[in-house]
């Protein structure tokens, strides 16, 4: 049987919180709630949520804070806040940044429901890179196809996002510190051996015969920078569920 995904509701509204934590409940959600920013914050240490729920104003931290430090903390989490105010400040903040949506109080019941479904069923992908510039813009275009993304700067990092979720494809630059991308690739077969891995390098020119070989032996495909979006934006959809509209 599937797993349920996981969604944190936050409000200080007490009444708001547990309607729409029964409403979620009965669609199938396991559900958590928090009333404030800072325990929203420490829910996200303890587990993993594929959707986070949360008012804007609220005491002790207010939601933009706490998403901001959400996203630290797991990167592909989507979160989405509301607020009752037409013009809120805080929203001014996050204009643009790729994993928040701002809804506006009162929510309607059925399309607060069918994003949530939007989202859970996005495919989960991995990007892999030191070039933080590269990173940020490969994770706004993959955000705005559907896709939720994670990033990490290092082997290590990717190793420690790869323990909390299932990722369904991850692009790996073949150049990383520390650890090579080959190294990544094949430690991510031993804790997803069903996740697809693309080997992503500048260094087209570097690789050699037995570079080649290795790749063709773990049966990689490897892109070239600078990356062709509409090739890459096929391979992922020829390899993930369709991703979410």
């Amino acid at each position: 049987m599937e797993k349920a995904s996981r969604v944190l509701v936050v409000d200080d509204n007490i009444e708001l919180l547990s309607t729409f934590a029964m409403i979620l409940g009965i669609k199938g959600y396991q559900v958590d709630t928090a009333t404030n920013g800072l325990e929203a914050t420490q829910r996200c240490q303890q587990n993993v949520y594929d959707v986070v729920l949360m008012d804007i104003s609220m005491p002790v931290m207010n939601g933009i804070d706490a998403a901001r430090q959400i996203t630290r903390m797991d990167p592909s989490i989507k979160i989405l806040l509301m607020t009752a105010y037409a013009e809120d400040t805080l929203v001014g903040q996050i204009i643009g940044e790729r994993s928040y949506t701002v809804l506006q109080k009162p929510l309607q019941v059925k399309e607060l429901v069918e994003c949530i479904e939007q989202i859970v069923v996005s495919p989960l992908v991995l990007l892999v890179d030191d070039d933080e510039a590269l990173c940020q813009t490969f994770s706004k275009i993959l955000w705005k196809e559907g896709f939720r993304v994670a990033v990490a700067n290092s082997g290590e990092e990717a190793l420690d996002l790869m323990k909390r979720r299932n990722y369904r494809m991850a692009f790996v630059d073949y150049k990383l510190p520390h650890m090579d991308g080959l190294t990544v690739t094949d430690r991510f077969s031993e804790i997803n051996s069903s996740m697809k891995s693309v080997m992503i390098t500048a260094y087209r020119e570097q690789f050699g015969a037995r570079t080649s070989e290795d790749l063709n032996e773990r049966g990689l495909t490897c892109l070239y920078k600078p990356l062709d979006m509409n090739r890459l934006i096929r391979l992922m959809k020829e390899y993930c569920v369709s991703p979410a509209t």
